[in-house]
């Protein structure tokens, strides 16, 4: 009789073995990052930078414009209206050349009654004059009938007196002679008074209508010239900019015309970072490239004034200038803030927007782990950080971004 045979159990310990391998390799793996803080990343994603002992010289680098070296603005000296553009813009003008002609009928009628003024006011120093003499001369005339009314009663009071004396008139007719004399004498000496008094009047009326005339003329003279303003003028050699009038505008006192830039050569206008206000001052060196050539600029003006967190500052080339620069041309301006010195100087990367520059990662010798370590690091320019403490020449560090490693302390290939 044939017996039913089992089918035979396969051995389960190779899948028990299997799997023992398979969590060991996975400890192994990840036993690392829990044990010590670590992290494992693809060095093929990092930026890894030697550490150097190098010329190291802080400088900041700075958006710049070529602009003329002088420019003069043209604001209009009187208002008025356009009647004729004479030049076009991007003219080159000589000194003195007539670039505008308003009209202004206001200021006409104000200089016509001026002179109507002036010519009144002339013929009133006149009348006065005239009257004036007329009265010193009546003055004078009764003045000389005084002298000789006293001179009269004088020699009547001393026949009298004598007449008197000899008992040949009574001593009321003396008394009466006597008063006479004193009364001439003292009209005489009123009448004197009143002359002087009349005189010093009349030159002081003279002087303030002759002051009032001189300052009528000066006002004429004053009004007369903004009749020459009307006329528009270069003033100075230069090329015209920013002229875009028409005929017929209505141009107001101190209203923008336009501009001359001189042709004598170029500055650099730059745009500075707020935070070096305090280290920019004037003679500080600075330095554009130009078609591969470097060119050598010092700080000429600075303009404390801050608007977007920048300030701008001008730069005088201290040697000629490339002819090739035109206006408007942007550069980027090298400006030097301290000297050259030789520093270990580590270079520039994303790291320091995590850390601060207080901390990075540094490969071991093997090349395989880096591990953080502390650093302090000093002045900057835009290549190279200056290191103060923490790393020697030759330490190689990670300077891409540590985003994401901020909480490990080491990290593995």
């Amino acid at each position: 009789m044939d017996r039913q045979i089992s089918p035979q159990k396969r051995p389960r310990w190779p899948y028990f073995i299997g799997a023992g391998i398979f969590l060991l390799v996975l400890f192994a793996f990840f036993y690392p990052s829990i044990s010590s803080n670590s992290l494992k990343v693809d060095s093929k994603t990092l930026m890894i930078k030697e550490v150097s002992h190098s010329p190291f010289q802080e400088f900041i680098s700075a958006d710049g414009v070529v602009q003329p070296e002088r420019t003069v603005i043209i604001d209009a000296l009187v208002s008025g209206k356009v009647v004729s553009r004479l030049i076009e813009n991007g003219s080159i003008l000589k000194s003195g050349e007539p670039i505008l002609i308003l009209e202004n009928i206001d200021l006409q009628l104000d200089i016509l009654n001026k002179e109507t003024a002036v010519l009144d006011l002339i013929n009133n120093i006149r009348q006065t004059q005239i009257n004036l003499e007329l009265n010193s001369s009546n003055r004078q005339k009764e003045l000389t009938d005084a002298q000789y009314q006293l001179v009269e009663a004088q020699r009547l009071h001393s026949i009298n007196e004598q007449l008197w004396k000899q008992e040949v008139i009574s001593k009321s007719e003396f008394e009466a002679s006597r008063n006479q004399f004193l009364f001439q004498e003292e009209k005489q000496g009123l009448l004197r008074s009143i002359k002087i008094q009349d005189s010093i009047s009349s030159e002081e009326q003279l002087r303030q209508m002759k002051t009032s005339l001189l300052q009528a003329n000066k006002n004429l003279e004053l009004m007369k010239s903004k009749l020459k303003d009307l006329t528009v003028r270069a003033p100075i050699d230069g090329q015209l900019s920013n002229f875009d009038l028409e005929e017929g505008q209505l141009i107001n006192v101190g209203e923008n015309i336009g501009q001359i830039d001189a042709q004598t050569g170029f500055k650099i206008r730059a745009q500075v970072d707020q935070y070096y206000l305090n280290r920019i001052v004037r003679g500080q060196k600075g330095s554009i490239k130009v078609n591969e050539t470097e060119y050598e600029l010092e700080v000429s003006r600075i303009y404390p004034s801050v608007s977007n967190n920048f300030f701008a500052i001008d730069l005088a080339f201290t040697e000629d200038e490339n002819n090739s620069l035109t206006r408007g041309q942007n550069l980027i301006v090298k400006i030097e803030l301290g000297q050259t010195r030789e520093s270990v100087v580590i270079p520039k990367g994303s790291f320091y927007q995590s850390t601060g520059g207080q901390w990075v990662f540094v490969l071991d010798q093997s090349g395989n782990t880096a591990y953080r370590r502390d650093v302090k690091l000093g002045k900057q320019n835009p290549e190279y950080f200056e290191v103060l403490e923490g790393l020697e020449p030759g330490d190689r560090v990670i300077t891409s971004s540590y985003n994401g490693f901020e909480e490990y302390t080491e990290l593995n290939f």
